[in-house]
């Protein structure tokens, strides 16, 4: 009723909670049924309940949302850097691959960002390597960023 007289998801989710006293998790799943988008839920979770951006994402997750949607609730309603973003959807379970994509599409991460985000996550050379091959970075641009941030490398002495 509340979103057919045109009131704005932050509205509708501040009544759910004033007069049903539901959960974040509850107007969210209220949010997505009545059509809103992840960025209009993630915005709505922010302004009612004063969320975290790690909450906020689990929720979305929670609803069903892909990683790449999280990110980009992430950058645009958290304001969040890719680095953070990293570490959410790590805590998240989301595969480094995946995390990978969110960076470079969402982010507009540069293979060099990305490879420093995965190594401050704790990633070896050679799981950075797989994750910058898996999303299309040269063998050439894959070896100077690894010989930047692991200078000791074998392959770097070639």
């Amino acid at each position: 009723m509340l979103q057919a007289l045109g009131y704005a998801a932050g509205v509708i989710g501040q009544a759910l909670v004033d007069v049903f006293n539901l959960t974040a998790q509850a107007v969210g799943q209220v949010l997505q049924a009545l059509g809103y988008t992840a960025e209009v839920i993630g915005q709505a979770l922010l302004d009612v309940f004063n969320l975290a951006a790690q909450t906020a994402a689990e929720i979305l997750q929670a609803l069903g949302y892909t990683a790449e949607v999280i990110g980009q609730v992430l950058l645009d309603v958290f304001n969040v850097a890719a680095q953070t973003a990293a570490e959410i959807l790590q805590a998240l379970g989301y595969a480094a691959e995946v995390i990978g994509q969110v960076l470079l599409d969402v982010f507009n991460a540069t293979a060099e960002a990305i490879a420093d985000i995965f190594d401050a996550l704790g990633f070896d050379a050679d799981a950075i390597g797989d994750i910058l091959e898996f999303l299309g970075f040269s063998a050439e641009v894959i070896e100077d960023i690894l010989c930047t941030i692991f200078p000791f490398l074998p392959m770097c002495f070639l």
